[in-house]
């Protein structure tokens, strides 16, 4: 029985504890608790909370309403601010992926001296490049803030659209793979 406990245990997560503010305004970063994940890890809680989290700590077990001005007024910002900056953005996507189909049949293939299967590698080298840096964007999106990390990859997806004017094949392919990592 003993056994079985043992392998038991370290697939078992603890709850976690309640954290007070004190303890998360803390200036030097420290572990607040700790526990072991399924796959075995020990993952540690620090009291590095986004602003999110510190917005609810400062407004803890206050009620707060919203009145239909306030919440119509919210939506509006909303809609005029977030929403078209959104579909800005994925028009602009939307029309790189058409501009390499209408560049190929006017001319973008001999251009850059295409033969065979070249050009579908110029797709493939896109979507290789997205699928590379999924992991690695999670993991920033996660650790840094979301605001100022998608800020600097849409500057610098837009840096490299304007840079496709390449005169030699791998460096377009270069750049449709660094293309696909920002997307």
């Amino acid at each position: 029985m003993s056994d079985e406990k043992d392998l038991e245990s370290p697939h078992t997560i603890e709850p976690v504890l309640s954290f007070t503010k004190e303890q998360i305004k803390d200036k030097n970063l420290h572990v607040l608790t700790s526990f072991i994940s399924p796959n075995g890890k020990e993952v540690k809680i620090t009291n590095d909370v986004d602003q999110a989290m510190k917005f609810a700590l400062d407004h803890q077990g206050e009620t707060i309403e919203l009145d239909d001005k306030t919440a119509k007024k919210l939506l509006r910002k909303i809609d005029f601010f977030l929403l078209p900056v959104m579909c800005l953005l994925y028009c602009f996507q939307f029309m790189d992926k058409l501009t390499t189909s209408y560049a190929s049949i006017l001319g973008l293939r001999q251009e850059l001296n295409m033969v065979g299967d070249m050009y579908s590698w110029t797709a493939t080298a896109f979507y290789l490049g997205y699928l590379a840096f999924e992991f690695p964007a999670s993991y920033l999106l996660q650790r840094l803030p979301v605001a100022k990390t998608v800020g600097v990859f849409i500057i610098l997806w837009g840096m490299i659209l304007a840079l496709h004017s390449v005169p030699e094949y791998p460096g377009f392919v270069a750049l449709r793979t660094i293309l696909g990592m920002l997307e």
